[in-house]
């Protein structure tokens, strides 16, 4: 099966599940937009607790008896920056603005080379979820990868095909390991790879250590993802990757966790309903 068939598989399998979410599950819908109704009207913000570090939030207007969900943005933070899906559809072509992570790191059981970038936001979420790591076990984490410049996507593309020509032409059958220069959504800034002192190398052997077993079960609550599930790789075209972690913000985190969506589903579930 080509890409484009594929992908148009797949679009249609999400299409029917989310049918079936939007028309069947109430309560699912309910959950996630969090809103009890019970008045003539509700407007509730979607985050209850900010922390400094997390702005991104957005506000639900509801009415009862209306099917339409609309989705009023803050003027404080743009929250879309969080949810960028960068994939096998959706390039980017332009780098953001970054800082050094180790500028933003006071978290003492992590190593991280002083030349690594992240977002801002995103950088500070990680020191905090290495500092609750910290605080919870005896965790050693090392950030293997964070920021990506394009032109490094690409030597690391070019490597890759030059081995094997064909690779990457039917990614949703076939994922892959290494995705093409514009395609990386390392290059958003948003994405870290973590590994530890016993996996130290990008490996499946990760998901069963101390470590990759507390991020798995504890990424969310700091607004991580795994952004590449095992029962995922023929959504995003990538193959499993348990030390990729992608930040989206807390509540949205938080959801796709507890439903068990990876962030395509999500921003296509979060479309349907917008």
């Amino acid at each position: 099966m080509n890409r484009k068939n594929a992908k148009s598989k797949k679009k249609k399998a999400s299409g029917v599940l989310l049918a079936a979410v939007m028309t069947v599950n109430a309560g699912l819908l309910a959950a996630l937009t969090a809103v009890v109704l019970g008045g003539e009207s509700a407007q509730i913000m979607r985050k209850s607790d900010m922390t400094a570090y997390e702005a991104n939030y957005k506000i639900y207007d509801i009415t009862p008896g209306n099917s339409q969900i609309q989705m009023t943005q803050t003027p404080e933070q743009d929250s879309d920056e969080f949810l960028r899906l960068v994939n096998w559809d959706n390039p980017i072509y332009e780098e953001p603005e970054v800082v050094y992570i180790t500028s933003l790191l006071t978290a003492a059981n992590v190593e991280c080379d002083s030349r690594r970038h992240i977002n801002e936001t995103a950088g500070k979420a990680l020191n905090e979820m290495m500092l609750a790591a910290h605080q919870e076990g005896e965790y050693k984490f090392i950030i293997a990868s964070a920021f990506r410049h394009i032109y490094e996507q690409e030597m690391l593309w070019n490597r890759r095909a030059s081995k094997e020509p064909n690779y990457g032409s039917d990614p949703y059958n076939k994922p892959v390991a290494v995705m093409p220069k514009n395609n990386s959504e390392h290059t958003t800034g948003l994405a870290v790879d973590i590994l530890c002192e016993e996996c130290p190398r990008s490996s499946e052997e990760f998901a069963n250590t101390a470590e990759g077993r507390w991020l798995y079960a504890n990424a969310h609550r700091f607004g991580f993802v795994l952004r590449y599930g095992a029962d995922k790789q023929g959504i995003t075209g990538v193959r499993y990757e348990p030390w990729h972690f992608r930040y989206v913000g807390i509540e949205h985190a938080k959801y796709m966790y507890e439903h068990n969506l990876c962030l395509e589903e999500y921003v296509e579930l979060l479309d349907t309903i917008g």
